[in-house]
């Protein structure tokens, strides 16, 4: 199953909790700010965990939209490939992630019947094994290809073209 890096703002810990419950409930690892222990140090934490995620979930919310921490990490997900924009409120996600689908969680009030459930699953499973997944496991071949040419010289790159 994928590790997931779950991204909210603390307002919204009460809806983030029963996503993060749900998607441990079946099978994926659930990486989320509460796991960071005492004394360490919130930059390298949070980075490694974003590095190392299967899937970014962003839960958008009023409060999330301006925060820097969320719109930051929603940015490293979005850059690797692995973002899962999940609405909880009706907002307008900001610049640089309205282009892309977001599952529309806005009328679920939270608890732990998430209605949605089914499509936040089946995003993880596609953004985990998609494209971005493939390209970080295959073996990198060379960005430029040179092929051989004829001998030329060098008073003939010096002449007027005709």
């Amino acid at each position: 199953m994928a590790s997931v890096f779950l991204s909210y703002d603390h307002e919204d810990a009460p809806r983030a909790a029963p996503i993060a419950a749900a998607l441990e409930a079946h099978g994926h690892s659930v990486w989320w700010d509460r796991q960071i222990r005492g004394g360490a140090e919130y930059n390298n934490e949070i980075e490694s965990a974003v590095e190392n995620a299967d899937a970014v979930i962003v839960l958008w919310s009023a409060a999330s939209v301006r925060s820097a921490w969320v719109r930051d990490e929603a940015g490293e997900g979005r850059d690797r490939g692995r973002l899962v924009p999940v609405l909880v409120e009706q907002v307008k996600p900001p610049m640089g992630f309205r282009q892309y689908q977001t599952l529309d969680f806005s009328g679920w009030a939270g608890g732990k019947r998430i209605p949605r459930l089914p499509e936040l699953l089946q995003s993880i499973d596609r953004v985990a094994s998609g494209p971005a997944a493939a390209a970080a496991t295959a073996p990198r071949a060379p960005s430029v290809y040179y092929r051989a040419s004829e001998p030329r010289s060098a008073s003939a790159d010096l002449a007027a073209p005709t």
